[in-house]
């Protein structure tokens, strides 16, 4: 948060600032606005985006009522759906480069929660899961989520 000027005026976010400061610099007369390309490949990963956000929302779901068995089957297809974004990205360098805030997020996240796919699915379906690895696993879930919906 950036704190108030003494003269009495609202705090605001930082998130706001970068909003409007972006707005700004889109909204200048130079500005030739994004392409029909840039639209196709925005609306391509948010198809590739949007299983991925309801699978993190299931295993969340999942985890929270111990469901260790369900979360495994939902950290596995986010494992496998995060790999299809990997790969469109790897694809896609210009987009990627272009847009590189929202999407060196994605990158670390599905790289993270391909990883927790590999190393934590087994110990989930055979229930010998440890605090600190449920704790790592709802933690990159979280991250992703945001990641996923700050796109939006």
């Amino acid at each position: 948060m950036i704190e108030p000027a003494r003269s009495g005026a609202r705090p605001v976010s930082c998130a706001t600032v970068l909003v409007l400061s972006l707005s700004s610099a889109c909204g200048s007369p130079a500005s030739t606005g994004p392409s029909a390309s840039q639209y196709t490949d925005t609306a391509a990963l948010r198809d590739l985006e949007r299983p991925v956000l309801s699978e993190i929302k299931a295993a969340t779901t999942r985890l929270a009522a111990s469901d260790l068995a369900g979360a495994a089957d939902q950290l596995t297809a986010i494992g496998q759906d995060g790999r299809k974004i990997l790969d469109w990205l790897d694809a896609h360098t210009t987009f990627a480069q272009a847009n590189s805030a929202a999407t060196d997020c994605l990158r670390e996240t599905m790289t993270d929660l391909g990883d927790q796919a590999e190393s934590l699915v087994p110990h989930l379906r055979a229930s010998d899961a440890t605090t600190d690895q449920l704790n790592k696993v709802r933690l990159d879930l979280g991250e992703a989520g945001n990641c996923l919906q700050s796109g939006d």
